[in-house]
């Protein structure tokens, strides 16, 4: 966006963030106040006088996320000028809030100058009026270029983050998350824990009955999954048929309730779905003490030795064969 602004066009265009500070202008921006014009609050560049007025219209038009024109009259030192600048706000990711600002007419209404200033006031006009008929075209290019980058920018960061088959975060989004707890729980002093989960019998039913039901398999545990969770705990898909849910804090009474909330809700998917397979799951827990604090990759490990030892006790329960 700023080499956008700075490089591709000649007219009076320019950004401000929502507190009014001009963040990149176009060089003709420049030329036209006489200086530069980044980093100063909009309200002194057209004067004092106007702050209040700029300021309001501006600010309507960003808390509506709505186009707005805005007129008024100001002093350069050697002129009275009207302008009328179109306001474009637009919102970038969660955060950022700004406007594309384009001066859309100008014209001269009065001389403060001197005879002797050598400035001609029609040679002005005209050559900003000149600049002023480009100006539609533009700001239409402007603006598409600024949502197309921003839909490729919020495409990205989706795909960066989301396992493609279930569409919770992936392995790298929640490592993250689990490196951020880590860190909070080592701030605070306060424990939590993860637990490791893993399907049963996935190979068999992929062997069985193909791929394609074992990942509407997965699809459906995730549902589970996140419908069964609290709102502050986080689910991701570690890789394969493998998950990891990080509970916020440690109440294991609260997590033994998730845990039987995701068993019923297995169970009835069984009942319902009447399929010639069972869904189960193995599972392990693993604490992260900030007294006695554990890598990411040991508290993981931990976790899956206990969902493993789980496994097993299925297994010698059910037979090797049995889903």
């Amino acid at each position: 966006m700023a080499e956008l602004i700075s490089k591709n066009f000649g007219s009076a265009v320019f950004i401000t963030d929502k507190e009014l500070f001009v963040i990149k202008a176009s060089e003709e921006m420049d030329k036209f106040t006489g200086f530069k014009t980044e980093g100063k609050n909009l309200t002194k560049i057209f004067g004092v006088e106007n702050e209040t007025f700029i300021k309001t219209e501006l600010e309507s038009a960003i808390s509506n996320l709505a186009e707005k024109k805005i007129q008024f009259e100001f002093f350069d030192g050697l002129l009275i000028k009207r302008l009328c600048l179109k306001a474009l706000p637009f919102k970038q990711g969660e955060s950022f809030i700004g406007v594309v600002c384009v001066i859309s007419s100008f014209s001269e209404i009065g001389e403060k100058a001197s005879e002797n200033s050598g400035v001609s006031k029609k040679g002005l006009k005209d050559k900003f009026e000149r600049r002023a008929s480009n100006l539609a075209k533009t700001n239409k290019i402007l603006l598409e270029e600024l949502k197309r980058k921003m839909d490729i920018e919020e495409e990205l960061r989706y795909f960066a983050s989301t396992d493609a088959l279930t569409g919770i975060y992936n392995r790298r989004a929640g490592l993250l998350f689990l490196e951020h707890r880590i860190n909070e729980s080592l701030r605070d002093k306060t424990p939590f824990l993860i637990c490791f989960v893993d399907v049963n019998g996935l190979k068999n039913i992929n062997d069985s009955y193909g791929h394609n039901e074992g990942d509407n398999l997965l699809v459906k545990l995730t549902e589970i999954l996140n419908r069964s969770v609290r709102e502050s705990d986080v689910v991701f898909r570690l890789g394969g048929d493998e998950f990891i849910i990080i509970f916020q804090s440690l109440a294991m009474e609260n997590t033994d309730l998730i845990w039987n909330r995701i068993m019923n809700s297995l169970d009835e998917y069984n009942i319902k779905e009447e399929k010639n397979y069972s869904i189960s799951l193995s599972y392990g827990f693993a604490i992260f003490d900030p007294s006695k604090p554990k890598s990411i990759e040991e508290l993981i490990s931990f976790a899956d030795l206990e969902m493993y030892r789980k496994k097993e006790d299925f297994y010698k329960n059910h037979g090797k064969a049995s889903v």
